[in-house]
């Protein structure tokens, strides 16, 4: 295989590259041109490569392949833009690609959200899976807190959209995310890098190629960041300070080591170990309605006496976005240890085997301000005793994974037919324990109230508790996720421009779940438990409460699916691909982390998806030969027995439930524009349009307050939430770039300016934003408090775009240094990310903001 390519993928399939003896590496403003696009990249004609615009290799079918062959929607970004763009975890990576949005919790920023064409995961529990898994060096990784840390040094990403399962380990529904570090070089050399910018930001990586001989190298790559916070607490508290809150200290280290000597085998071993020592992000307070059921029956007669909550809202809204107050120093602390091994051996000339072992150990411990006031509200444990909570109780979270693949790829009748054939396997045990959640804790400075009110008058209307008002175990137990999965794929050439694609796949998901649930109840506690004055919450099969001594539950269940894809492709020139194909997905069951009684106990099923699409991808020769690249995907998505947590009531009060509740169409579009205007200037424009609604959603659970129901004893009623929009999906996105060489002499290096913009319409944050009068009247809300709950900022999160800037500087003076200036969000938006609108239920809205303006300059020494 022609060594350029060697660089350009990682793993591959040798008879694919014989194929295409021709194959160069791309050059660095094609790289920028082709990546930055929302649906991916195209092959392209002998004249357009006659302008300098060179091919793109993918392995996006486990094999190497020119990416015009490709009949699936996909970004692809390599390691230059990857580096140009600033890209240093998954979160950057959905401000740059439409139809990707990555989010996160109101508080951990270590814990992502993927989602795209609409799919995303309802709940993130141990026991739930991901709409859209992410693979890295070809091992699926869960869970997926920690995933963000190990975007350094990395090959490329390649983005696939709609149902993904015929090819790779797991099943999807929202498509896959492939991450591909850098494999060692077969000539000694690396790099040495050094960046410093605003918030004292230092940051420090470098990798080295060692080549032992002709068919043994090792490549050495670490990385250390410190930063200070982006968030101020300015709570008049002990906790008061300035960029201290949502910080990074950040460290990674990775060997890799490549055997492959001339017989036909090969074989790649990654270890690498990743960790983040961070002071937490705060939840931000946006808004709070009184009449809500635990507000109202909590929040209101405990805390806010003299408007202590409605002033701490009326602050945070007169001040910038990341200005907070808490009354908690969060921690956000993680380690991860990782090892892949990928080893391959050509059978034949025309077939291969290969195998793939994987391994991760994740281990997080968390703290969370929750509710971003300077009341212990809603959050982890805070102090009996005093106001502030500088070293609160961690709660942790730990994940351990074993996986195995095996993939046989093939060819035949000469080279008509080319399929791969696999079986998979996957292990994780993982759990959740330590720090019980609250919600309404301690009251220890009563003279912050009227002097009128009765702390221990209040509690006891709630049920006698004298410490806290209402606290529970949030999804505490052990689960063992394991699954097996046999997968075949196979694309069929009737000729050279017409073929057809055609794969099958099975699955089978083990869950087994053991719950360990505590609350605060008010009952009466038996044997003393490690949650002091906290009772079990759980039942046993006949719903009766079981002992505080052995408070244990454990559930299992299996669940499978088959699933496949077919699509028909035809190339009408060299340049130029249509197809259209029907694809489904499957996303397991499993259960509610959460679970209590017997109404939650009960498994949620598996939801699917059929994804029905056609696209082309095509190269245009403009006038003057000026080469165009466009690409266009419409698809339409059957979206069934959606995964959605209910709320119930129960003996024990109150409680939730995943069910599947729901069903949606969704459709989109997405399209790409790349033209290399000059041999200077290049260019590219990407648009995603992504419609989402429930068209049935008949069932949607809420708290009824009024008669017959009391407010001590609440009913459940269920109401149509059909034609709600989907949360955190913006309807439209669009990024844009321009990459520009500027002229110099040659002997001073290349000076080029690279800026990009990233733009995406608002984006509903309530699921029941058309439900809002209906809910009001079931708990008899004021009409102040729903003109509250109906202001934009309840329902909505507004547009923003974001710009950000780059100055590299290469080969200085014809040296090995390049030099660099960047800045990010230029404009300083201020923009929401994320957050938990929980203002139906709880009373409260929390919202989290994405970074402020951040700039900086790098230094790079190649050698």
């Amino acid at each position: 295989m022609p060594n350029n390519i060697r660089q350009a993928v990682p793993t591959q399939s040798w008879f694919r590259a014989a194929a295409y003896p021709g194959q160069r590496a791309v050059p660095l403003p094609l790289a920028c041109l082709l990546a930055v696009g929302g649906v991916g990249t195209a092959a392209i004609s002998t004249d357009a490569a006659a302008q300098g615009l060179e091919e793109v290799v993918v392995t996006a079918r486990r094999r190497v392949e020119r990416d015009l062959e490709v009949p699936i929607a996909m970004t692809v970004m390599d390691s230059e833009l990857l580096r140009r763009q600033n890209i240093g975890n998954l979160n950057d990576l959905g401000v740059q690609v439409p139809g990707l949005r990555m989010s996160n919790t109101a508080n951990s920023t270590n814990t992502p959200i993927i989602s795209m064409r609409g799919q995303r995961p309802n709940d993130l529990s141990l026991s739930v899976g991901q709409a859209v898994p992410i693979y890295f060096n070809e091992v699926v990784i869960t869970p997926p807190e920690g995933s963000n840390l190990a975007l350094y040094d990395l090959e490329n990403v390649q983005i696939l959209k709609g149902p993904q399962g015929t090819l790779f380990g797991r099943n999807s529904t929202g498509g896959a995310m492939l991450i591909t570090t850098r494999r060692p070089g077969s000539e000694f050399g690396g790099y040495l890098q050094a960046g410093i910018g605003n918030y004292n930001l230092l940051k420090l990586e470098g990798a080295v190629d060692l080549p032992v001989n002709d068919w043994l190298q090792l490549r050495l790559v670490g990385r250390k960041l410190e930063r200070d916070g982006y968030q101020d607490n300015v709570a008049d508290n002990a906790l008061r300070q300035d960029h201290f809150y949502w910080d990074e200290d950040s460290e990674g280290l990775r060997l890799s080591v490549n055997v492959e000597p001339d017989n036909g085998f090969s074989n790649l071993l990654t270890l690498s170990y990743d960790a983040n020592d961070m002071v937490g992000r705060y939840a931000r307070l946006e808004s709070y309605v009184p009449s809500a059921f635990v507000a109202r029956n909590v929040l209101e007669p405990v805390y806010n006496q003299q408007d202590q909550i409605d002033n701490t809202v009326a602050r945070l809204n007169r001040g910038s976005k990341h200005r907070v107050e808490g009354d908690l120093v969060p921690r956000d602390d993680i380690e991860v240890w990782f090892a892949s091994n990928a080893t391959e051996y050509e059978l034949s000339d025309s077939l291969s085997v290969k195998s793939v072992l994987g391994y991760r150990d994740m281990e997080l411990w968390q703290a969370q301000e929750a509710d971003g006031s300077t009341l212990p509200l809603i959050g982890n444990l805070t102090s009996t005793t005093e106001l502030v909570t500088p070293n609160p109780p961690l709660y942790r979270v730990k994940g351990e994974q074993y996986s195995a693949e095996l993939q046989l790829i093939g060819e035949s009748y000469d080279s008509s037919l080319e399929w791969i054939a696999g079986a998979y396997w996957y292990r994780m045990e993982g759990s959740k324990s330590g720090a019980i959640s609250q919600l309404a804790g301690p009251v220890v400075d009563p003279t912050i109230f009227d002097p009128n009110f009765s702390q221990a008058a209040a509690f006891a209307a709630l049920g006698g508790l004298d410490k806290y008002g209402v606290g529970q175990t949030d999804g505490f137990g052990d689960v063992l996720n394991e699954a097996l999965g046999a997968f075949a794929e196979a694309n069929y050439h009737f000729s050279d421009s017409l073929s057809a694609t055609l794969g099958l796949r099975y699955s089978r998901d083990d869950r087994e779940v053991t719950l360990r649930n505590f609350q605060g109840t008010g009952r009466e506690v038996g044997t003393p438990v490690i949650f002091g004055g906290y009772a079990c919450a759980l039942t046993d099969e006949n719903n009766q409460t079981l002992p505080d001594d052995n408070c244990e539950r454990s559930e299992e269940e299996t669940f499978e699916s088959p699933t496949w894809r077919v699509s028909l492709n035809y190339t009408a020139t060299d340049g130029a691909l249509i197809y259209g194909g029907v694809s489904t997905g499957y996303r397991t069951g499993g259960f509610n982390m959460r679970g209590s009684v017997a109404e939650s106990f009960k498994p949620f099923e598996e939801e699917t998806v059929t994804s029905y699409e056609i696209g082309n991808k095509t190269d245009w020769n403009l006038v003057a030969g000026v080469p165009l690249r466009s690409n266009l995907a419409l698809y339409f998505q059957d979206y069934q027995d959606i995964q959605k947590t209910q709320q119930i009531a129960s003996a024990l009060g109150f409680a939730t439930t995943i069910v599947n509740a729901a069903e949606a169409d969704i459709y989109g579009l997405e399209a790409d524009i790349s033209w290399a205007a000059t041999d200077r200037l290049t260019l590219s424009l990407a648009y995603a349009y992504t419609h989402t609604d429930y068209s049935d959603w008949g069932e949607f659970s809420t708290i009824q307050m009024t008669a017959p129901y009391s407010t001590v004893a609440p009913g459940i009623v269920n109401i149509d939430g059909s034609d709600n929009d989907f949360t955190y999906i913006p309807e439209n996105t669009l990024s844009a770039s321009l990459n520009y060489i500027l002229p110099m002499p040659a002997d001073l290096g290349e000076l080029s300016f690279f800026a990009s913009v990233y733009w995406q319409d608002e984006m509903m944050t309530s699921q029941i934003t058309s439900n809002l009068e209906q809910v009001a009247e079931l708990q008899d809300w004021t009409a102040a408090d729903l003109a509250v709950a109906q202001m934009d900022s309840n329902w909505k999160a507004e547009d923003y775009a974001l710009l950000n800037l780059r100055l590299d500087w290469s080969g200085v003076l014809q040296s090995g240094l390049d030099l660099s200036l960047y800045v990010e969000n230029a404009t300083d938006e201020e923009y929401v990310i994320g957050g938990a609108n929980i203002i139906d239920i709880v009373g409260v809205n929390v919202t989290s903001y994405g970074p402020p303006r951040v700039y900086g300059a790098q230094l790079r020494y190649n050698f």
